[in-house]
């Protein structure tokens, strides 16, 4: 897959699309792990159509004619690992971008809906990136428990059997948490 080589627009091809695409997709998974709850079918279907993608990125990197690839102009085990790396990352990048395909998908065609939920636990403050604090949350329209990010005012407020309100939007893909509200 090469790259926009020094701006020219010009050579970008339909496999360099899709590499960014895919990357968009992969990078609003990430940002959206925590309010994002895939379904089983999403979860299996999740590595198929990574390998898919992965497999037909590396063919592509690999048939690839820029002499300035790193597989084009280094020796032959140098080669072959810069095209095993490139299959891991494209491997990994389709994978997290089902789920954030799902996302949108779930966000775009399923209407709101809120659901009072009760609290099962309130986690620890966590420390470092990402989120800072969560809490399990539990009810019968949900398939699983469900642990999305709060603010630090809710957090502190709630504790285990309490009962709040979840804004979601459920589907066969799976439950996308769009807000959380206190019922008090």
């Amino acid at each position: 897959m090469g790259f926009l080589r020094q701006g020219d627009l010009r050579r970008l091809t339909p496999t360099t699309v899709l590499g960014w695409v895919v990357m968009a997709f992969a990078i609003y998974s990430g940002l959206n792990r925590h309010s994002f709850e895939p379904s089983d079918a999403v979860s299996t279907a999740a590595p198929f159509l990574a390998g898919l993608v992965c497999l037909f990125a590396t063919v592509a990197y690999w048939r690839s004619d820029n002499p300035d690839a790193p597989h084009n102009n280094a020796g032959l085990i140098r080669g072959a690992l810069a095209i095993v790396c490139f299959a891991a990352c494209a491997f990994v990048m389709s994978w997290m971008a089902t789920f954030g395909v799902s996302a949108v998908l779930m966000r775009a065609v399923t209407p709101e809906l809120a659901v009072r939920v009760g609290v099962v636990s309130v986690y620890p403050e966590g420390k470092g990136k990402g989120c800072h604090y969560r809490l399990e949350l539990h009810a019968p329209a949900l398939s699983t428990p469900v642990s999305p990010c709060v603010s630090e005012e809710l957090w502190r407020a709630l504790k285990p059997g309490d009962t709040i309100t979840l804004v979601i939007a459920a589907g066969s893909l799976g439950t996308q948490i769009l807000d959380v509200r206190d019922s008090k």
